[in-house]
């Protein structure tokens, strides 16, 4: 390596850091999640929705592959994303008319409506 790894965290932005990157745009381009752009959600194969986004590392001087690798596929079924549509929309039409600590519980129940990665899911 030409030098050392630089990790660019998910917090970062261009505000704070000078620097931003999209770590759902990394994690469906190098096929770790699905990523749908409508509903904004990162969806793994085998994990669902309970997957989190930390950094991701760039590793200067590297020559990257040929080809990217393949997309990763749609893990949800139809029915399971209009489900999740539905309860997203019906939560962002009442953010400002609720509570901050009911809002935050049906952003939950958005994420609990997914069927795909059930067994990974958070448990309090």
């Amino acid at each position: 390596l030409a030098r050392s790894p630089e990790a660019v965290y998910a917090f970062e932005t261009l505000e704070t850091h000078a620097r931003a990157v999209s770590v759902t745009t990394a994690g469906h381009v190098s096929g770790l999640a699905f990523y749908n752009k409508t509903l904004q959600r990162s969806v793994s194969e085998m994990f669902g929705p309970w997957i989190a986004y930390r950094a991701v590392l760039l590793f200067h001087g590297v020559e990257p592959p040929l080809s990217p690798p393949l997309p990763p596929r749609d893990p949800c079924s139809a029915d399971e994303w209009a489900r999740v549509a539905a309860l997203q929309a019906k939560c962002f039409e009442e953010w400002e008319q609720r509570s901050e600590a009911e809002s935050w519980s049906r952003l939950i129940d958005i994420v609990n409506a997914f069927e795909t990665g059930r067994e990974w899911a958070y448990t309090a």
